[in-house]
């Protein structure tokens, strides 16, 4: 759930020589045509999707290549690995250069930030400062009064807008999404079944986190509001996703998804 770049590891058996060569000049030349240009470059996008057999696929990363394609020989085959991250060209080289004089919507800078940024933003234009700050507006705020100046790395001037409002902002699938702490951004709600979908459920933690795993399931991402049925029938929740990482391939025997529920009172 941080703004930082969500890094993926993806390694693929078996592609061909030509394949593997022409993944490799993508990213070489990619490069290349930045530091002729200086302009920033998607040196690729890798995509990954996940479903079960009969079930529509849905993508849980489309993150960009952050280095060269490493090629190495395994046994008989050959092992290609690709090392990418979601979020990081705006998160290390994204600058913002705004100034406003009049009273400043502090989401409507938001919004120049990412178009400035040429990032897409997810549900930007559904936002209102009375849904996103109503302690704020219940005590008159209205905007930044007398105008703004922003200038520097976009990461900490977003942030500051993003204290401002009591948000959070994380990059998810090529997209900057914003969410409030204590809410689910995403609906509808998943219910994870112990001894079934659930494979582990930990003891509450300080404030009542609680970290698990169950088996890959796409529709457990950041954001996402979710119910767990114990054996026993009690049903515990709600909870929000706060970070999953997945792991697994076809080469193992299982696909996972380990995560963070934190509970939505907080």
């Amino acid at each position: 759930s941080a703004l930082e770049p969500q890094p993926s590891t993806i390694t693929i058996w078996g592609l061909s020589e030509q394949t593997r060569d022409t993944i490799s000049r993508a990213v070489e030349e990619a490069r290349e045509q930045a530091y002729l240009t200086a302009t920033q470059a998607r040196t690729g996008v890798v995509t990954v999707r996940a479903g079960r057999p009969g079930v529509r696929l849905v993508e849980i990363c489309s993150d960009q290549i952050t280095d060269t394609p490493l090629h190495e020989r395994d046994g008989a085959d050959w092992r290609t690995t690709i090392q990418a991250a979601d979020g990081r060209l705006p998160w290390a080289y994204g600058k913002v250069s705004e100034t406003r004089s009049e009273t400043v919507d502090p989401l409507e800078v938001a919004r120049q930030q990412q178009i400035a940024l040429g990032v897409q933003a997810q549900q930007a234009g559904d936002f209102t400062l009375a849904e996103f700050a109503p302690d704020l507006v219940a005590r008159g705020f209205t905007g930044y009064a007398g105008g703004l100046t922003m200038f520097g790395a976009f990461v900490d001037q977003n942030q500051a807008v993003l204290n401002a409002l009591g948000l959070q902002a994380r990059f998810s699938r090529g997209q900057l999404v914003w969410y409030r702490a204590d809410e689910a951004e995403i609906q509808p709600a998943l219910e994870l079944v112990e001894g079934s979908t659930l494979l582990r459920l930990d003891p509450p933690a300080a404030y009542g986190y609680r970290r698990g795993r169950a088996m890959l399931n796409p529709l457990i991402e950041v954001g996402r509001q979710i119910f767990i049925r114990r054996a026993s029938g009690q049903r515990l929740g709600p909870y929000r996703v706060d970070d999953v990482t997945y792991t697994g391939g076809t080469r193992e025997s299982a696909w996972y998804a380990d995560f963070t529920l934190r509970p939505t009172s907080l």
